[in-house]
């Protein structure tokens, strides 16, 4: 059982009471807005990615997805669901994890994701979703052995060292908020099924850009700013699983 206050997730922060006289201000204004995302309707979709038009990318804040961006990835094409539940219940490491992010369709008792894999196999669900962090060293470091850092990224943009996945099945409810706090950009890798995802524009974007819609598709990593962008999404297929990570960078 964790305690009534989490402090893994605080070990990065640079305070740990906020000013009440402190306005970090908003980066982006109006202009901006104009220059970065008016007439953006469409995310482009690339390959072969160099480091210096990821750059670029970084630069003017535009989300991009990777065609072939888990193409050097140790992970398995047989990965599912139910070996996911199984790396659970084999590995010590993983049987009691708790995580410091979750989030489920599924009404479980205990916020553990072997929890929801178990029932959601047990009871042969459709229609449903399941996120969660991993921040305990332990468990991080077990579950890299799923991925790799992307190959686009040039070496000044630093991982964040949690990671979070991202599960479910033909999931048609309400699209689900996600975002991971602390980072400037997160990469989504959908490594199974697709994803139906929206990027909904931040403020003070919200009244000049348009909101963009896609679908990830196995093999594909999106990339997005989280200053500019708002995430929500729709697992899709039988078996949609995803991996999250938040990064950050030097300005450009």
């Amino acid at each position: 059982m964790l305690p009534i206050f989490n402090w893994a997730k605080v070990y990065n922060w640079e305070c740990l009471v906020e000013n009440p006289l402190y306005d970090p201000g908003t980066k982006l204004t109006p202009d901006d807005c104009k220059q970065i995302c008016k007439k953006y309707l469409k995310i482009p979709r690339t390959s072969n990615l160099s480091h210096n038009n990821m750059e670029k990318l970084l630069k003017n804040e535009r989300p991009v997805i990777v065609t072939d961006g888990i193409r050097d990835w140790p992970i398995s094409k047989n990965i599912s669901i139910k070996s996911l539940a199984k790396m659970y219940i084999d590995e010590p490491k993983l049987a009691g994890a708790t995580g410091c992010g979750f989030g489920t369709s599924i009404r479980v008792n205990w916020p553990k994701p072997i929890f929801v894999l178990g029932k959601a196999i047990k009871q042969k669900k459709s229609n449903w979703y399941l996120f969660w962090e991993n921040c305990d060293i332990d468990v991080v470091k077990y579950m890299r052995k799923l991925y790799r850092r992307p190959y686009f990224f040039p070496p000044m943009v630093e991982m964040m060292e949690s990671n979070w996945f991202m599960v479910g099945s033909n999931y048609t409810d309400k699209y689900v908020f996600f975002t991971i706090e602390e980072s400037m950009i997160t990469w989504i890798a959908q490594v199974k099924g697709k994803t139906n995802f929206k990027l909904k524009p931040n403020e003070p974007c919200n009244k000049i850009c348009h909101q963009v819609k896609d679908t990830l598709k196995t093999g594909e990593i999106l990339m997005y700013s989280n200053e500019l962008w708002e995430f929500s999404y729709q697992p899709q297929g039988n078996q949609s699983i995803a991996i999250a990570v938040g990064a950050r960078y030097d300005e450009l």
